[in-house]
């Protein structure tokens, strides 16, 4: 319900919705808003048939949601490889988590994570093969299955380095 202040008013109906290992931002966007809108048929529903009780919010579990910006997209090698995907994948379409390749700005996407530790340096990269480009990282390696270098468009890595210097032992970041 409405109240003076933000998101402080009475909850109506709740749902979940569980976050899936390979979703985006975009992704789950468009889960949320699908589901989201069959959360409003039930509550007009519900608010018309006298069916709904408010809830009172607890405060104490509320935060502050402050808009995004590019620089909280810069991937910290030293963090676990899991964080780094959950990163690339939160910040994808916008505004992209990237590194950088050779003084320019290397974008990675569709992350996958090998729990395996890693001996190499954090950001180096290890292995390029069909899957993907697999980069040590602090804790376990990194699988990025598109990447895309400044001013070029969005590619898989097999497609990328035959036209782009990537070598393995590569130090990105």
């Amino acid at each position: 319900k409405m109240a003076e202040g933000i998101d402080t008013g009475d909850i109506l109906l709740t749902s979940s919705l569980s976050v899936n290992k390979n979703d985006t931002s975009a992704t789950l966007a468009a889960r949320m808003a699908e589901k989201g809108g069959d959360l409003l048929i039930q509550t007009l529903e519900g608010l018309r048939n006298n069916a709904i009780t408010p809830i009172k919010q607890d405060e104490s579990q509320a935060t502050m949601a402050p808009p995004l910006c590019k620089t909280e997209g810069r991937i910290d090698w030293k963090k676990s490889a899991f964080q780094i995907s959950c990163l690339i994948r939160g910040l994808d379409p916008w505004p992209k988590a990237s590194t950088t390749l050779e003084n320019k700005s290397f974008r990675l996407f569709r992350p996958g994570v090998i729990d395996t530790e890693a001996v190499e340096d954090p950001g180096t990269v290890v292995e390029i093969n069909k899957e993907g480009i697999l980069i040590a990282t602090g804790s376990g390696y990194l699988l990025a299955r598109e990447v895309q270098l400044e001013g070029g468009k969005r590619m898989p890595p097999r497609d990328f380095i035959q036209g782009n210097p990537l070598k393995i032992g590569t130090k990105l970041g």
